[in-house]
Order: C-alpha cells, then sequence, then structure tokens
C-alpha cells in the first residue's frame, strides 16, 4: 500500500515538473536567437572597423622614422586587436562573450579598447609627421637623394653612419626640441652632400682616372706626354662638375664625354708615335703616301678634286673648304625647301580669303535683294491701306447697284488689289509664302468689303 501511495505521488510531481518545464523551452530558444543577432550586428561593425584599419595601416612603415616608440605601439595594439579579431571572425556569436573567466569585457569591448590604442599612436605619428615634413625638408630629399644613387651599396659605413644621424633629426623633432633639430639639420646636409659628390664621383669619375692610370703604367704619357696632359686636364674639369653640381647629370655625362674622347686621342696618337718609331732607316715614304691617300679618298668622295700637289697642311685645308661648300649646299637645299613649304600655305591662304570674299559679297547680295523685298511689301501694305481707307459710303454703295452689277464692281475692286508688283531678283522660300499669304488674305478681305 505504501509502495502504491509511493508511485502515485511520483508519479504526480513528474507530471507537474513536465508541466512547468514546456512553456520554459520556447522562450530560452527565443532568448538565444536575440543574442546570436546581436552578436552577429556586432561582429558585422567590427568587420567594418577592421577593413578600415587594415586599409589604414598598409603603408603604415614608412611612419616608423617620426618615433620608433609609438611606431611600436601601434603595432602592438593593432596586433593585439587582430588577434581578437580573428577569433570573432572564426566563431561570431562570441562578440559579446567574455574573454575569459577572469575578465569581465567581451571580446568586441577588447578589440574596440585596442583600436582605441591603435588611433591614438596614428594619429600622433601623423601630427609629428607634418611637423618634421616641414623642419627636416631638406634633410629629407637629401637623403632620398642618396637612396636614388644606391650610396648604401658604394659606401655602406658612411651610409650607416649618416643614416642614425638622419634618424636622430626626428627623434629631435619627436621630443620637440628643435633648435637642436636644426643645428644638427646643417652638419647633417654638409655631410650628407660630401657623400653624394663621392658616389658621383665613383660611379662616373673613377673609371675615366683608373683607365689613365693604366695608360701611365703602360708609358703612354711619355710616348705622348702632350696628349696624356690634356686628357687630365679633361678629367679634372669633369670631376669639377661632379663636384659643383653633383645632380647635373647633363652636364656631367657631357664632361665625362669629354674626357674620355680624349683618352681614345691619347691612345691613338701614342699609337702613330710608335708606328713612326717602328721605321727602320728612316724609310717613312709609305707611311707619307698612306696619309696622303686617305686625304685623296676624302676629296674624291666629295668632288672629285686632287691635292696631292700641296703639302699636308694646305690638303687639308682645301679638303676642310669642300666640306664648308657642302654644308652651305645642304643649307640652301633646306631654305629652298622652307621657301617651297612657305610659298605653299601662302597660296592656302589666298585661295582661302578668296572664298571668304565671295562668300561676303554672296552675303551683301542677299541683304540688299531682302531689304529691297521689305520695301516693295510695306509699299504694297500702305497701297492697300489707302484703298481702305477711300472706299465709299454705305449709300454710294446703293446707289451704284442700280447701274453696275455686284459681281463687276468686285471684280473691279479685284483688279485694283491684284496690280502686279515686280518680284525681286532673289527671294528666299519663306519670304515669299509671307508676301502671298498677306496680298492673298487682304485681298479677300478688300474684295469682301
Amino acid at each position: 500500500m505504501n509502495q502504491l501511495r509511493m508511485t502515485v505521488v511520483a508519479s504526480v510531481l513528474v507530471a507537474l515538473m513536465g508541466c512547468q518545464s514546456t512553456p520554459k523551452e520556447p522562450q530560452q530558444a527565443s532568448q538565444t536567437n536575440q543574442e546570436q543577432q546581436q552578436a552577429n550586428v556586432e561582429f558585422e561593425k567590427v568587420k567594418d572597423t577592421h577593413t578600415t584599419w587594415t586599409k589604414n595601416l598598409s603603408h603604415v612603415d614608412a611612419l616608423k622614422i617620426y618615433s620608433p616608440t609609438t611606431y611600436k605601439t601601434l603595432l602592438k595594439a593593432w596586433n593585439e586587436a587582430s588577434d581578437l579579431y580573428k577569433v570573432m571572425e572564426k566563431n561570431p556569436t562570441v562578440t559579446l562573450e567574455d574573454r575569459s573567466f577572469f575578465s569581465s569585457q567581451s571580446y568586441a569591448q577588447a578589440y574596440n579598447e585596442k583600436i582605441i590604442a591603435v588611433d591614438a599612436a596614428y594619429k600622433k605619428l601623423e601630427q609629428l609627421k607634418a611637423k618634421a615634413d616641414v623642419l627636416l625638408a631638406d634633410s629629407i630629399a637629401q637623403m632620398n637623394q642618396l637612396d636614388a644613387i644606391f650610396a648604401n651599396r658604394h659606401f655602406p659605413d658612411e651610409y650607416r653612419s649618416l643614416l642614425s644621424d638622419y634618424e636622430e633629426l626626428f627623434d629631435d623633432v619627436a621630443d620637440d626640441e628643435l633648435e637642436d633639430a636644426q643645428e644638427n639639420q646643417v652638419e647633417f646636409l654638409a655631410n650628407g652632400r660630401k657623400l653624394e659628390i663621392k658616389v658621383e664621383h665613383k660611379v662616373y669619375i673613377s673609371p675615366l682616372e683608373q683607365e689613365l692610370y693604366v695608360l701611365k703604367r703602360e708609358e703612354f704619357n711619355t710616348v705622348a706626354p702632350m696628349t696624356f696632359s690634356a686628357a687630365q686636364s679633361e678629367i679634372q674639369l669633369a670631376s669639377n662638375v661632379v663636384a659643383g653640381n653633383p645632380r647635373d647629370k647633363v652636364a656631367i655625362k657631357a664632361a665625362v664625354a669629354k674626357a674620355r674622347f680624349e683618352i681614345q686621342h691619347v691612345k691613338q696618337v701614342t699609337h702613330q708615335v710608335k708606328v713612326l718609331a717602328a721605321i727602320e732607316d728612316g724609310q717613312f715614304e709609305n707611311y707619307v703616301l698612306d696619309t696622303e691617300n686617305q686625304l685623296l679618298t676624302i676629296s674624291k668622295a666629295i668632288d672629285g678634286s686632287d691635292f696631292r700637289d700641296v703639302v699636308f697642311r694646305e690638303q687639308a685645308e682645301k679638303v676642310l673648304e669642300q666640306v664648308k661648300k657642302l654644308r652651305s649646299a645642304d643649307k640652301t637645299d633646306l631654305l629652298l625647301e622652307k621657301l617651297n613649304k612657305s610659298q605653299a600655305k601662302t597660296e592656302q591662304l589666298l585661295s582661302d580669303n578668296n572664298k571668304l570674299t565671295a562668300e561676303l559679297k554672296q552675303q551683301h547680295t542677299l541683304s540688299s535683294a531682302y531689304q529691297n523685298q521689305i520695301e516693295q511689301q510695306t509699299k504694297l501694305i500702305e497701297r492697300l491701306e489707302q484703298q481702305l481707307n477711300s472706299k465709299p459710303s454705305p449709300a454710294a454703295y446703293d446707289a451704284a447697284d442700280s447701274t453696275i452689277a455686284p459681281s463687276e464692281s468686285n471684280k473691279e475692286v479685284s483688279n485694283k488689289v491684284d496690280t502686279p508688283v515686280e518680284p525681286t531678283a532673289v527671294a528666299t522660300p519663306a519670304v515669299a509664302t509671307d508676301t502671298s499669304v498677306t496680298t492673298s488674305t487682304t485681298t479677300d478681305e478688300t474684295a469682301q468689303q
């Protein structure tokens, strides 16, 4: 009996518990869905923020020079924010959940806190950049130039030392020590220019000096001393151009080309001197004939002249005169070509002018014709008005009915109105149409009256 009673009581309790729990399940499910929606909405905000800052920080490395300390702070905060974002991206439902058992911050709150630190560091770097770009503009330009000519490759030790001085300038600006920054900048610019000249000298002048050194070692300076001295002078001039303005590439390359020409001249003169020195027993006739034939080849090619009956100096002068005449002839042909082109342009302009003149005359003719037509129309209107004003009274019409038939009276008036008017020689269709309409209308009115 007791066992049966216990069974009944247990059944009742189970039934009651079932009744109590049944309505809570839909409520809990609804609450869970709402939390997930809120988490998704918050994650979308975090996602937009992360996308924006990813774009903003794509070139943040360029800001490191302005304050390495602030730059490190920015990177640290950004890396921590990125780690939090990866967790939320993997499972957006945790966006509003606490980060850990020991923290009351949600993932979204912690992320936003890191982004605030990123934003503060970024703004500080931007402010320092705006200030330093003005105060250190010359130093920045100098360093960019050194990088452009690869100074770190040519003189790495000096470049590193200069780079250290360069970074100290930005530290002075970051610490608001502007006077120290300006003083140190003067020294930096002087050292930077020295390194720039040194690099350009190595690139452009050192190869020439090395080549001349090799020629000197082979005693070209003793075989052709005057030519060798001229080459040395040209190299020195090129070196002066580099020292004067290491960024004037046009002037530097022109000076280097002249120096290189003189070096080649040294080689050629030395070769000819050695050829003469190698001739035995004073037999120089073949050498003289070879030189003479070279001049003859040139004169023959120009106009077939032969100047071998005079000394070398006069032969050279005559060949030079031939060349001058040839150039003058070329200039004459060029001038004739320009003259022909100018004449053709002049003829075209005259032709265009004649066409415009003819068109202008035609316009004047049309204008005169229009004016004459207007005057004739005006006279016609005045004549019609006079006829209308001079028409007889109604009593006169009654008297006229006994002697003149209506058709004959109308015919007489119509004949008066339709008096032919000589048309002008030129008239546009529009004007002609207007005249016809006006005349016809007026005539009809007169006939009816």
